[in-house]
């Protein structure tokens, strides 16, 4: 074989075995794809969850404040009642 036929072969086989690289290449990139599509998916879902749980805990710490203004406004309607009974039996100066 002459230096140009080895060269052609080498050059060909150099070839396919760059077509091959860039084959399997491709299936990495194409498994990397899947992957950081998996995770981002996972990353939605939990961040989901965590909205979830927030507005939950949002919702929680509403009513405590609602239960916390009624028991006020029941407080002061019992002590309305209390003075107004005291004024009625003349416990309390006229003013």
């Amino acid at each position: 074989m002459s230096f140009i036929e080895i060269t052609a072969v080498l050059w060909n086989l150099g070839e396919f075995i760059g077509a091959i690289a860039v084959v399997v290449t491709l299936f990495y990139v194409v498994s990397q794809v899947k992957h950081s599509k998996e995770a981002t998916e996972a990353n939605i879902r939990s961040l989901e969850e965590g909205s979830k749980i927030a507005l939950l805990d949002a919702y929680h710490a509403r009513a405590v404040e609602k239960l916390r203004l009624r028991m006020v406004q029941m407080n002061n309607v019992y002590m309305l009642d209390a003075s107004f009974f005291a004024y009625q039996q003349g416990l309390l100066p006229h003013i």
